[in-house]
């Protein structure tokens, strides 16, 4: 429960992230950028905390979709650090929220093995962004890059268990409350698509 807290804490605080949409960085890299990039946009945002919230009543290891989302993540990192571009970076956000509304709304309907697919598949979009958006590896800046991608990671981990936490606190009533969350966020998913199409 302390962890839970203590992830309310994160949100509470940085909280003030949520009223931009992913404004990108024009800055140096450092630990609290990285911190605050899960909560640089809505898409994001809603994309990793939603990640813990499936994971609590889909698998029966709750842990293992954070771990693999953010592997994908690190992997998405990496691939920046080696300047993979991909132009249709922002719609393969705008689809991954679409598709993580779509795993809550339909959990019975997709195997675990599918959403663990898809999840990994969302961690390397938003790695992606993440080194699109910050001046990584510019002027030396090596061990402050190691710390941004350390940053990152806890911000995630932290969203993550901020979504176990609501799944298991809305445990008794997880089937209607998942059937909303997840139809909601299929269509912000669908209006950013549409936004940017």
């Amino acid at each position: 429960m302390k962890y839970i807290k203590a992830a309310l804490f994160f949100l509470s605080i940085t909280f003030t992230g949520l009223l931009f949409a992913h404004p990108g960085h024009n800055v140096d890299p450092g630990f609290s950028q990285g911190l605050m990039h899960p909560l640089s946009g809505l898409d994001h945002f809603i994309v990793i905390l939603l990640v813990g919230f499936w994971s609590f009543f889909k698998l029966r290891n709750f842990w293992i979709g954070p771990l693999i989302f953010m592997l994908g993540m690190t992997l998405g990192v990496l691939l920046g650090f080696l300047s993979l571009s991909i132009e249709w970076l922002e719609l393969g956000i705008s689809i991954s929220v679409i598709a993580i509304g779509a795993l809550i709304f339909f959990k019975q309907k997709i195997s675990s093995f599918a959403g663990l697919f898809l999840v990994g598949i969302f961690g390397i979009f938003h790695g992606l962004a993440h080194v699109e958006f910050l001046d990584f590896m510019h002027k030396g800046l090596f061990s402050e890059s190691v710390a941004d991608i350390g940053g990152l990671l806890l911000g995630t981990f932290l969203l993550h268990l901020l979504g176990v936490g609501i799944a298991k606190m809305a445990k008794k009533s997880i089937s209607m409350i998942g059937s909303g969350v997840g139809f909601i966020t299929f269509i912000y998913g669908l209006f950013l698509m549409f936004y940017l199409i």
